[in-house]
């Protein structure tokens, strides 16, 4: 008996989208499924490892849906943004005057620059909300001066509410220390400011300000102990010359030396540098540090007014009232002290001339009055992978795996770099793999994968996640002649076996019809569609074929009232 093969939903088989069913149908006109491939719609994209299928909208939209991320990796013909959305553009759109790209990558802005809301151009972060619009669209300056733009960009708060002890921004950005504040890690003194850190007095109600950050996990009230997270920035001591000023500075009170400046869009009134505030009392008075240089003024001067006091880089100048005089002398360090330097990681060190200075430690260039550090310098001041390159930048480091590898770090868009994997393609030598001898090994970026060659069926143990592993042969035993089918009956091949199945006419007298049916098949005489049939006697009963001919049976909701003689007096149920 010849089978005829046919196949239906071939459309997107090219394309490898459409789900593929293969049929065989035989000269009698029934038909089985032989196999279903499944692959992805039309609207759908296949994951590369586990074959899942996703929606194409779900494809660069940000997040990922594969396990393996695919779904979110850029075409051959785009380019990377590398974060962001969108995260993959037209190679056509880089260097063509408009940005893109949110980082602003596509024409060639540096890492930790702010791209205009317009996108016409890229500026320093150092820049941002510094009370000056750089952007044409001022998008730089979300926030009128004076007020605290907060960190997830929401909403502008008003200054006299940064760290007030509410929060008002939903991420809590108004109530976190700045770079220049010291956290306290206990107490309801949350930061205090840089300048009266480690001055002798407790400004933290723990007294961190003075002992350090504490090493606990509780506060004495049971609240976790707060990190001092400004111990980690990069810029080791800003001062005010890095602060933008206060648009209007008569907020503050000179006559007790204050001066006004601008701290994450807030307004501050702090003591002049190189003086500080004794706990308890209003005014500003030199700081310790600097009494020293009192006696090496240079000039007659009477009355020197302490308060007018300033310094500007490493030079001491000051004023009274009759004339103006200067004192200038190179600031030293006293080594032997527990501070000697008040520059979050400025170290004492001497000089070629043996005296001791304050510089900025791990090597650190110095702009302005902050202390840079090249983290990218020294292995151990970045967290990069072995295998890749450290970019440094004004505030921080950023970390890229070289070429050959790939990156494998837990973040990879936020901070990358930090693991970096060796591209190995295991699939160039059959002792780097675990495929089957009759399957195709499939390279990728991160690992490998198998696939049953075309006539193998994939029984490998953990299915789809462990594809290609053992594969068998798919056997046609039908068309083989390998099959035990009685020689009247259908030969049915089926993915792991076969089945036999006896055709209308015939009955199955198999010695066990249900688990191995077909095996010996009966053509049954004088059956209903017999020319020697008449029909039934009743025309509420139908004929029913048997081994040996056929007999009448009262349909379905009809009782028959003579059983020994069946089919011929057939009445309705509930009317007898």
């Amino acid at each position: 008996m010849g089978l005829n093969i046919r196949s239906i939903g071939l459309v997107g088989l090219v394309l490898g989208l459409a789900d593929i069913a293969i049929t065989a149908s035989n000269n009698n006109g029934s038909v089985m499924v032989e196999r279903i491939i499944h692959n992805c719609s039309r609207n759908e994209f296949k994951c590369s490892i586990d074959n899942k299928c996703i929606p194409l909208l779900k494809v660069q939209d940000g997040t990922v849906d594969c396990i393996d991320g695919s779904d979110e990796e850029c075409f051959p013909w785009q380019f990377d943004c590398h974060f962001g959305i969108p995260r993959c553009i037209s190679q056509f759109k880089v260097n063509d005057g408009a940005i893109d790209c949110i980082s602003g990558f596509d024409e060639g802005c540096p890492p930790h620059n702010f791209v205009c809301a317009d996108k016409s151009a890229c500026i320093d972060f150092s820049k941002y909300q510094d009370g000056i619009p750089h952007c044409k669209d001022k998008s730089d300056e979300p926030c009128p001066a004076g007020d605290f733009l907060c960190n997830d960009h929401s909403k502008c708060i008003e200054g006299r509410r940064f760290q007030d002890g509410i929060a008002d921004c939903k991420d809590g950005s108004d109530e976190e220390c700045t770079v220049t504040q010291f956290e306290c890690s206990c107490g309801k003194t949350r930061c205090v400011d840089g300048e009266i850190l480690k001055d002798g007095k407790r400004d933290c109600e723990d007294g961190s300000d003075e002992t350090g950050p504490s090493k606990k996990k509780l506060c004495p009230d049971g609240s976790p102990v707060r990190q001092n997270r400004a111990k980690n920035r990069t810029v080791l001591y800003p001062t005010y010359s890095a602060i933008a000023q206060c648009p209007d500075p008569s907020v503050c009170n000179d006559e007790l030396g204050e001066i006004c400046i601008m701290v994450g869009g807030a307004t501050h009134c702090v003591c002049k540098k190189g003086t500080i505030r004794p706990q308890g009392s209003p005014r500003c008075v030199l700081e310790p540090l600097l009494q020293q240089y009192l006696n090496n003024i240079i000039g007659n001067c009477t009355e020197i007014q302490k308060d007018l006091i300033e310094v500007y880089g490493e030079k001491v100048s000051f004023s009274h009232d009759s004339s103006r005089t200067y004192a200038r002398k190179e600031m030293e360090c006293n080594p032997d002290s527990k501070t000697p330097c008040k520059g979050y990681g400025e170290v004492c060190l001497p000089d070629a001339s043996g005296r001791h200075r304050c510089t900025c430690a791990n090597n650190g260039t110095r702009m302005d009055d902050i202390c840079l550090v090249n983290e990218c310098s020294r292995p151990e001041l970045n967290d990069c992978d072995p295998n890749a390159s450290c970019m440094d930048s004004v505030l921080s480091y950023e970390c890229f795996c070289n070429e050959g590898f790939i990156d494998t770090s837990i973040s990879p868009k936020t901070r990358p770099g930090i693991k970096c994997a060796k591209l190995v393609d295991e699939c160039a030598s059959r002792t780097t793999n675990d495929c089957d001898e009759n399957a195709e090994c499939i390279d990728k970026p991160i690992s490998y994968t198998c696939r049953c060659r075309n006539g193998y069926l994939d029984i490998s143990e953990g299915g789809a996640r462990n594809p290609g592993r053992k594969c068998h042969k798919l056997v046609d035993e039908c068309q083989m002649g390998l099959a035990d089918c009685d020689p009247e009956a259908i030969c049915i091949d089926m993915t792991h076996n076969y089945t036999c199945k006896c055709p209308h006419g015939f009955a199955d007298q198999s010695p066990d019809p249900i688990n191995k049916p077909g095996r010996i098949c009966s053509k049954l005489n004088n059956s209903c569609d017999s020319p020697n049939f008449t029909g039934c006697k009743s025309k509420h009963s139908k004929c029913v074929g048997i081994k040996d001919g056929f007999v009448c049976r009262c349909m379905h909701g009809y009782i028959d009232l003579n059983p020994t003689n069946p089919g011929i007096n057939c009445s309705k149920a509930g009317m007898t």
